[in-house]
């Protein structure tokens, strides 16, 4: 696989001016004062051709900031940032007829004109080829439905509606990279659950490499392959996300519903945590290779109803990280 972006050590400081409770008057004689703060701190990131990567971390982590300086909308203060073996600011031009963006819900489609009209005026721009660009409409309106409402103005289209023609219009010129900020804010499950599917179909046919940025982590878990997790505009860390799932769940938490409200207490020698409750049993940190054996014995005391088994999910791994305790 090729390496299509290459951050070494980069590091984006803004200068931000310090109030003054000066009388109004005084403020004009009197030196503007400004303070700096560092969003990025010595980030280092390799992302190979064809990889989808989540970008996670709380608000003011540098998500946002890291975006915009792999677009080209910023420029760095330090280090080494390439997207596709070129400078990002310097080759904004060359570099935005190879990826596509979607920034939340800042719109790149005409309000008034229909999905189709921009979408063609989209073509017109990028200089697609009519073969590909009737080919990806086919693909894209068969994956999300929408074989109708592509010819309604946007203005009338639902959130969901209108989220799914962005995604549309970022992908159109087959881009060998597309950025993802915030793209599912708002959306209803069912929005939610079409956007992955488009985005998987797009890892398959078009080989996209994918950063994906969202609040919404289990989604990261099913569209992404890796995760890299910002804090204080520093990378805490990155790993394969079913690497992550499969280290942390080497315990879990077995949850007995028993025939009889209560149970007399069973003994078994191990380092499980017990608690009983009105018509359960519930241990927790259970080893896998425990599991079976711990099943048997508590059927063999008493009658089961159902077992549930439980491990961490994606969410609660990454909360425990960001809260320190991983």
């Amino acid at each position: 696989m090729n390496k299509i972006i290459n951050i070494e050590n980069l590091s984006k400081t803004y200068k931000v001016r310090e109030r003054n409770d000066a009388f109004l008057l005084k403020r004009f004689f009197q030196k503007k004062k400004y303070r700096e703060v560092r969003a990025l701190k010595d980030v280092t990131v390799n992302i190979e051709s064809g990889e989808f990567v989540g970008l996670i971390g709380n608000n003011g982590a540098g998500k946002s900031t890291l975006i915009k300086l792999m677009t080209g909308i910023l420029y760095r203060t330090q280090g080494k940032i390439e997207i596709m073996g070129r400078d990002p600011f310097k080759h904004r031009k060359k570099n935005n007829q190879e990826i596509g963006v979607v920034f939340g819900q800042r719109t790149q489609l005409n309000w008034d004109l229909s999905t189709m009209d921009s979408l063609h005026l989209l073509k017109a721009i990028y200089d697609i080829d009519d073969t590909v660009f009737k080919s990806n409409i086919e693909l894209f309106t068969d994956i999300f439905g929408m074989q109708k409402t592509i010819k309604q103005p946007v203005r009338t289209l639902s959130l969901g509606q209108k989220m799914q023609c962005e995604l549309m219009a970022a992908f159109l010129h087959n881009p060998k990279l597309v950025f993802l900020d915030e793209p599912t804010v708002g959306l209803d499950m069912f929005s939610k659950e079409a956007i992955a599917k488009f985005l998987i179909e797009m890892k398959e046919k078009q080989k996209t490499t994918l950063i994906l940025t969202t609040h919404d982590l289990e989604e990261i878990s099913k569209v992404c392959d890796r995760a890299i997790v910002l804090h204080d505009g520093n990378i805490l860390f990155e790993e394969n996300i079913q690497t992550l799932l499969s280290i942390h769940n080497q315990q879990k938490r077995v949850v007995f519903t028993t025939e009889n409200e209560s149970v007399d207490p069973i003994e078994l020698n191990k380092d499980f945590t017990v608690t009983y409750q009105p018509f359960k049993i519930i241990y927790n940190k259970v080893k896998k290779a425990e599991v079976h054996e711990l099943i048997a014995e508590v059927t063999n005391h008493c009658y089961v109803k159902d077992v549930s088994i439980e491990g961490s999910n994606f969410t609660d791994i990454i909360k425990e990280y960001l809260r320190g305790k991983r």
